[in-house]
C-alpha cells in the first residue's frame, strides 16, 4: 500500500477526530474496573447509541459498564439505564455470525457527559467499504491500558491497511457482504506515517474501522466528510489480519428497533442517493 504524500498529510490531519470518536469501555467487575472494548456513539432520531461488539457482553451486565468523560478525563460515567440491541442472526443470509451490539442511552446525565467529552457520528459518517481503499483502525487495546492506583487510562491505535480476501484461518461461517477482513502484520503504518510493531487487539473489540475517502483536487474538506466509518472489529489474528463486521449490518440492525429509526434511515439515504443523481 503506497500512500501519496498529499495523502499521508490529510490522515494525520484526521487522526483527532478518529480519536475523538473511539470510545474506550470499561467493565466494573467485582475484582476490579477493567477495559474490555471500544464503542462508538452515534445520534439518529434525537436518540443516543453506543455501537460495539457483541461478545463483549456475554455474562456482563450492560448498566456496569462505562465510559471515560472524556480523552483527557480519567472520570468514569456509568451506562446508567440502558438497551442492548442483539441482531437476529436467524434472518441473515448463510446463518452468519453477527458479532455486533448496539446499546442505546437512556440516562440524560450519561448523554450529556458523552455528548461534551465526544465526537458522536450522524448517518452522514457512515459509508460502505470500498474494495481497494485506504482504511484505519482505531481503538484502545488492553496492551496499552495503564492503572495508578484506583485510575485507569490507555493510548489509543490509528493503523493503516488495506482489505484482503478471506483469510483460510478464519473462522466459518464468513458472510461475503457483512464479513470484512483487513491486513495486520508484525509491522504497520500508523496514521502518522510512522511504521509500528503491532499490537495484541484484546480490548479493540467493537471499535471502529474507517475509511479514507481522497478529497476532490482543490476541494476544501473536513474530517467528516473525508473519513467514512464502515467497520465494527470483531476478531484478529495477531501479525495476520483482523476482522470486522460491515456498518450496512449496524443500519439494518438500528431498522429492526422500531419504524422511527427505519424511517428516519430511509429518508436520510433515499436524500443521499438523490443528490448523487442530480
Amino acid at each position: 500500500m503506497v500512500l501519496s504524500v498529499e495523502d499521508q498529510h490529510a490522515l494525520i490531519a484526521l487522526k483527532q477526530f478518529a480519536v475523538g470518536a473511539a470510545v474506550p469501555l470499561l467493565y466494573d467487575a467485582p475484582e476490579g474496573v477493567d477495559q474490555v472494548g471500544t464503542g462508538t456513539l452515534l445520534t439518529l432520531d434525537g436518540r443516543y447509541f453506543i455501537v460495539t461488539a457483541a461478545h463483549i457482553f456475554n455474562e456482563c451486565d450492560p448498566g456496569r459498564f462505562a465510559i471515560p468523560n472524556g480523552q483527557a478525563n480519567a472520570e468514569l460515567h456509568t451506562f446508567g439505564p440502558c438497551k442492548l440491541y442483539r441482531a437476529n442472526e436467524t434472518e441473515i443470509e448463510n446463518e452468519a455470525e453477527i458479532d455486533i451490539a448496539i446499546l442505546e442511552l437512556l440516562d440524560q446525565s450519561t448523554i450529556e457527559s458523552a455528548k461534551e467529552g465526544w465526537h458522536i457520528l450522524t448517518l452522514e459518517n457512515i459509508g460502505t467499504p470500498s474494495a481497494e481503499g485506504v482504511f484505519v483502525l482505531c481503538g484502545y487495546p488492553s496492551q496499552r491500558a495503564w492503572r495508578t492506583n484506583n485510575v485507569i487510562g490507555g493510548r489509543p491505535i490509528t493503523i493503516v491497511t488495506e482489505r484482503i480476501p478471506w483469510p483460510s484461518p478464519a473462522k466459518a461461517p464468513v458472510h461475503p457482504v457483512l464479513d470484512l477482513f483487513f491486513h495486520y502484520g508484525l509491522d504497520a503504518p500508523d496514521i502518522d506515517g510512522e511504521t509500528v510493531t503491532t499490537v495484541h487487539l484484546g480490548g479493540v473489540s467493537g471499535a471502529s474501522v474507517w475509511e479514507y475517502r481522497k478529497p476532490s483536487h482543490g476541494s476544501l474538506w473536513i474530517p467528516g466528510q473525508t473519513l467514512r466509518v464502515v467497520g465494527v472489529q470483531s476478531a484478529f489474528l495477531h501479525e495476520k489480519y483482523f476482522r470486522a463486521k460491515s456498518w450496512d449490518m449496524v443500519l439494518q440492525m438500528l431498522k429492526q428497533v422500531d419504524p422511527a429509526l427505519e424511517t428516519a434511515i430511509d429518508s436520510h439515504f433515499s436524500l443521499v442517493n438523490q443528490n448523487q443523481q442530480v
